[in-house]
């Protein structure tokens, strides 16, 4: 049986609607492992006792400042967090599912200006319509994006 304490509570008692996410759930478990690293692990003293010779040896704290890290480049090559890789991944698939709820020709017209990089000048001339036009219904779209976005 899993330990249950203030570093180890239950999730998915917690949050019965994480039954189906097995991510987040994951992810919540990485924290406070994380968590309990950082309050705990780092700050205690540690002992070992020589049980021949009976001499008791304590290692000193490891905890480190921050400084002292930046001085031996400890974050030269620093990755997002798990909790800003798992924000962006949410973020990402709401995008989508937004997306995927506008109209064809709204898509079209977001596909051409965001992911083929077409000016609003090439996109007109793409599809028959005047600048002004395209960016009038950009600026509509991007407005839709955010509402759907919202909610």
């Amino acid at each position: 049986m899993k330990k249950r304490d203030a570093y180890h509570p239950d999730y998915l008692k917690i949050y019965p609607c994480l039954k189906d996410r097995p991510d987040i759930l994951k992810f919540l478990r990485q924290c406070d492992r994380k968590q309990e690293y950082l309050e705990y692990d780092l700050k205690v003293n540690r002992t070992r006792t020589n049980k021949r010779t009976m001499e008791t040896v304590i290692w000193p704290q490891r905890e480190l400042s921050y400084e002292h890290l930046l001085e031996e480049h400890q974050f030269a090559q620093q990755e997002p967090s798990p909790e800003e890789t798992l924000l962006h991944e949410i973020e990402l698939e709401n995008l989508r599912c937004a997306v995927e709820r506008l109209p064809n020709d709204e898509r079209l017209l977001l596909h051409l200006r965001y992911w083929c990089d077409f000016s609003q000048a090439e996109i007109a001339r793409h599809l028959g319509v005047t600048q002004q036009s395209v960016s009038y219904q950009e600026r509509c779209i991007l407005r839709k994006l955010k509402k759907l976005l919202k909610n």
